[in-house]
């Protein structure tokens, strides 16, 4: 594994999203035709909206970062990057470690398989082999706490039963980056608590951690640095503390420029 100080090495990086403008793909080949109105901006067409573009963001080896923006601003594609599952449309992003991630709630998971079922498919999903999975399964339904609910099918599990399994899993994979996206507020208050504190002694053990949440104050709790996404750009790098107060001032000029 590449030891650089940097874990995480972002140039000129560029993801676009293909879509229709106003339109589905039926629209587009069928009718052919503008929208009522007959602005240039109604047309039905073909465009590449742009999620993400990032000139240069480094995140040191060891560091808690977070990465702070409203909905749409890009987050959780920078997160789908790190994590490989997204690829970049120009530019590059290295990541020297293994990153694990907490994306999107019950990504990885069949509805029709039982809790258990579903930590042995997740494991195997990640890498780990099935005698180490099995090995693993007693830790991970302790640290769930889901008790009678792992012989049940996942469809009848709550929101914060899912996260709970997703988590639990992930806290036991041999890693170097810790992804996390703000699934996690859909966690009882007991649970947060202790997802916070493995992810305080993940970092104490030198851990990477990458956080994404749209509250400035659980950024400003867990993070030292950060980033502030605007519309796929970024508005500001450095402390965290210097990050949530350009975001709060900038969300307060909107919210302004929107009342007058």
């Amino acid at each position: 594994m590449d030891m650089t100080d940097n874990i995480i090495e972002i140039s000129d990086l560029v993801k676009i999203y293909p879509t229709f403008n106003r339109s589905s793909i039926k629209d587009f080949f069928i009718k052919k035709q503008p929208v009522k109105g007959g602005d240039s901006e109604q047309t039905l067409q073909f465009y590449r909206k742009i999620a993400l573009d990032l000139q240069s963001l480094n995140i040191v080896r060891g560091s808690k970062f977070g990465v702070l923006g409203h909905n749409g601003s890009g987050k959780s594609t920078l997160l789908a990057l790190m994590l490989g599952i997204l690829k970049p449309d120009q530019g590059s992003i290295k990541v020297n470690g293994r990153p694990v991630g907490l994306l999107e709630m019950g990504s990885g998971f069949h509805p029709e398989l039982s809790g258990t079922e579903n930590v042995i498919l997740y494991l195997s999903i990640l890498g780990v082999s099935i005698s180490d999975a099995r090995a693993l399964l007693p830790n991970i339904v302790t640290f769930c706490e889901l008790g009678k609910a792992m012989s049940s099918p996942l469809r009848t599990y709550s929101s914060g039963m899912v996260i709970r399994l997703a988590f639990s899993v992930l806290c036991h994979v041999p890693t170097d980056i810790f992804l996390v996206d703000e699934v996690l507020a859909v966690g009882d208050y007991s649970f947060q608590v202790k997802c916070m504190d493995f992810m305080a002694k993940f970092s104490s053990g030198g851990g990477t951690i990458v956080f994404v949440s749209q509250d400035p104050s659980t950024l400003l709790n867990m993070c030292d640095t950060g980033l502030c996404l605007h519309e796929g750009k970024a508005k500001a790098s450095g402390s965290m503390n210097e990050v949530v107060e350009i975001y709060i001032n900038a969300m307060e000029k909107i919210k302004k420029d929107a009342g007058t």
